[in-house]
């Protein structure tokens, strides 16, 4: 017994493992397992933001060679710029936490819906931030304590950035839905891209309009950058649909071909069973709610006839020769009924 009441071999089993710090403690190959996890999120943000903010930079190293009045207007315009942005990015966090919980719960739906009232939000937001840039002169005399030489041009900066904000915005909000799903690198790549097209805009537009051209080429650089994000979900989103409507497909043929070797089933009743297959193929493969319910509705459909058959067969001695007795006509005008139903649900979809 030491002084503090714990035996040695208490301690000694405390502190027994790899990492001596007791059974919960983690292993070197989870830290390196966590580090590798935590990376691969990391880098394409870490590019992401680095190819952001160098797009800022490539105007004023266009600028730079114009004045130092050109130079010091792009900076203080993209201070104010920065701290309009700050405000519209913290409002587009929320998408981060909602986003997640309801990828997490599965729901595809909800994800959408909360993404498109973000986007939203933003563009009301973004339209208030335009207004504020619109007074980047007032603000560069009274904060900054520019001369009005100064002032005036980074007025003309920050006008020339506005037009840009909102692409901005609905880019950073198709980001965070590409990321919310796991998708992090189309985000960086798209980023990149916007980075080098902006240097060649520069190159172009401030050889033509001087200093007016850098902040253009700028807010077209976003422009693209939103555009090449929009394009990536909007592929990705179809892909997703093209492959349920050929698993939904797939089922709804595989339904029919178990429904018609079932024992007792005839040309007839198979023939009550709509090919799903078929109404997918009219209409360029794209699966409705009817599909779903179709797929959910006929195999059990399939099931109960099997059951009735395999009933019938062990009656069979009753029957008019031994055969097996046909489908009751009260089933059949249930499936008629539902097949009523689903004709219904698609006409008013």
């Amino acid at each position: 017994m030491t002084g503090n009441g714990h035996a040695p071999e208490e301690r000694g089993e405390l502190m027994d493992g790899d990492g001596g710090g007791g059974e919960g403690a983690p292993r070197a190959g989870e830290w390196l397992s966590e580090l590798r996890e935590l990376w691969a999120l990391a880098w394409p943000n870490i590019i992401q933001g680095a190819a952001q903010q160098a797009m800022l930079v490539t105007d004023q190293l266009f600028l730079g060679r114009i004045s130092t009045n050109a130079l010091a207007a792009a900076s203080l315009g993209n201070i104010f710029h920065n701290v309009l942005f700050a405000f519209l990015l913290g409002a587009s966090t929320g998408l981060d936490t909602l986003g997640a919980q309801a990828h997490g719960a599965g729901s595809k739906a909800a994800l959408v819906n909360v993404t498109l009232t973000a986007a939203f939000v933003l563009t009301v937001a973004t339209a208030l931030a335009c207004v504020a840039l619109l007074f980047g002169a007032p603000v560069a005399r009274a904060a900054f304590g520019q001369p009005d030489d100064v002032a005036a041009l980074v007025g003309d900066y920050c006008r020339g950035l506005a037009p840009g904000m909102w692409p901005l915005m609905m880019g950073v909000v198709t980001m965070k839905y590409l990321q919310i799903q796991g998708d992090m690198a189309t985000p960086a790549i798209a980023t990149v891209a916007a980075a080098l097209l902006n240097a060649g805009f520069n190159a172009a537009l401030v050889a033509a309009m001087g200093f007016d051209g850098a902040p253009l080429a700028t807010s077209a650089s976003r422009t693209v950058q939103a555009l090449l994000l929009i394009a990536a979900v909007a592929i990705k989103e179809r892909g997703g649909c093209a492959a349920v409507s050929i698993q939904g497909g797939a089922a709804a043929s595989a339904a029919a071909g178990a429904l018609a070797a079932a024992p007792g089933g005839d040309e007839e009743s198979v023939s009550l069973l709509p090919r799903a297959d078929e109404r997918l193929a009219d209409r360029g493969g794209v699966s409705t709610a009817a599909d779903s319910a179709r797929q959910e509705t006929y195999p059990l459909m399939g099931e109960q006839q099997q059951q009735s058959s395999s009933a019938n067969s062990a009656g069979a001695g009753e029957g008019k020769g031994g055969g097996v007795r046909p489908v009751p006509k009260a089933k059949q005008q249930q499936q008629q009924q539902l097949e009523k139903q689903e004709k219904e649900k698609e006409q008013q979809q």
